[in-house]
């Protein structure tokens, strides 16, 4: 049976543990997130006006800032944004499920810059007079319009315009000849166990993804962008191709005993690629190099 996300699939899938908290587990329901939302007046500020002390809570708007050329003005982050190296000595904020208030405040900043489906939190920093930006990460769309949003809310809205255009012509459809892959894509499971395995659904970016190579997603009537589904399941599905999407950095032989356990599962024949780097699991400016990987192993 499939069964839904707990929570919205956020950027704060940046290592595995994170993705657990994320989505939760198995049998949950999904969150509508609410539209892009800002708590000052106006889309667009000057950038005499534009904040100077910025915290973020998501790992895709901590990369989006740096790429926006604003980093020097980010003074706090959530536990999971590890990129670029310069957040090493950044303070540490908690996580989506445990955001660290008192922290935040501490640092005095002009702008919280949250996700959209954070709107509980978004209410407790305004009270608590932190102004709040919330975006949206959910599929390739969002990604590029907060590109767009920030840069307009940080001052610099020439460069989130360039931001946003090359990161969609790096992202333009590339249909791979012959016919489709079948394709399943893994987003989360346990190594050693293919009992309950994440995997991306319709209007996900990994599915966006894949699709702009011409490839079918085994699971694209699945009710959510993300599910948890049993091996069972999976074998009846019969794909062809399983892209795994590994958060931590593997060696040859550990993707090679991830894909060993895909083929004792699903055949000899079933091609697997595991794509690993908390990059495939962090919808933000290095998701191009993880498309031109997609399309590499798909052909």
């Amino acid at each position: 049976m499939l069964r839904g996300c707990r929570r919205t699939v956020l950027a704060a899938v940046a290592v595995a543990s994170c993705l657990a908290l994320a989505c939760g587990g198995p049998g949950g329901v999904s969150e509508e997130a609410a539209p892009a939302t800002d708590s000052s007046t106006g889309s667009s500020t000057d950038a005499s006006d534009a904040p100077q002390r910025v915290v973020s809570l998501s790992p895709n708007v901590t990369e989006i800032l740096f790429a926006l050329g604003v980093g020097d003005r980010v003074v706090g982050v959530d536990d999971y944004s590890t990129h670029p190296p310069e957040t090493a000595g950044l303070t540490r904020l908690g996580g989506y499920l445990d955001p660290d208030l008192e922290g935040i405040v501490a640092l005095d900043p002009d702008l919280a810059v949250l996700l959209a489906a954070q709107g509980e939190l978004a209410d407790d920093l305004e009270a608590l007079g932190v102004p709040t930006l919330r975006v949206d990460n959910q599929d390739l769309e969002d990604v590029e319009a907060s590109m767009v949003t920030l840069g307009e809310r940080l001052g610099v809205p020439q460069a989130g315009r360039e931001l946003a255009a090359g990161f969609a012509a790096a992202l333009a459809p590339r249909p791979l000849p012959g016919p489709p892959r079948r394709v399943m894509i893994v987003a989360g499971r346990t190594p050693g166990r293919l009992g309950e395995v994440l995997v991306a659904g319709p209007d996900s970016y990994p599915y966006e993804l894949a699709g702009r190579l011409g490839a079918d997603n085994v699971f694209a009537d699945l009710g959510n962008r993300y599910a948890t589904v049993g091996a069972e399941e999976i074998v009846a599905r019969a794909p062809g191709v399983v892209v795994e999407m590994a958060p931590e950095r593997l060696d040859a032989a550990a993707k090679e005993a991830r894909a060993e356990e895909w083929r004792e599962l699903l055949g000899p024949e079933v091609v697997v690629a595991v794509l690993d780097g908390p990059e495939t699991l962090v919808p933000g400016p290095r998701l191009p190099s993880v498309y031109d990987r997609l399309e590499a192993a798909l052909r």
